[in-house]
């Protein structure tokens, strides 16, 4: 309990941090227009199918 009262001091909020890298940084983001495509055409994309198509 003093833990969290010692983090809402330092912050002024209990809110959780932002985690990971931000957006548009990871290595499929100049696919997802691809991806949506896929998906709005089969209703599902696996992961191996994916891999085979972009490649």
């Amino acid at each position: 309990m003093n833990d969290l009262m010692k983090l809402r001091a330092e912050r002024g909020s209990l809110e959780p941090l932002r985690q990971g890298h931000g957006t548009g940084g990871d290595r499929l983001a100049a696919h997802t227009d691809f991806e949506r495509q896929w998906t709005a055409d089969n209703g599902n994309l696996m992961l191996d199918e994916l891999c085979g198509a972009i490649s």
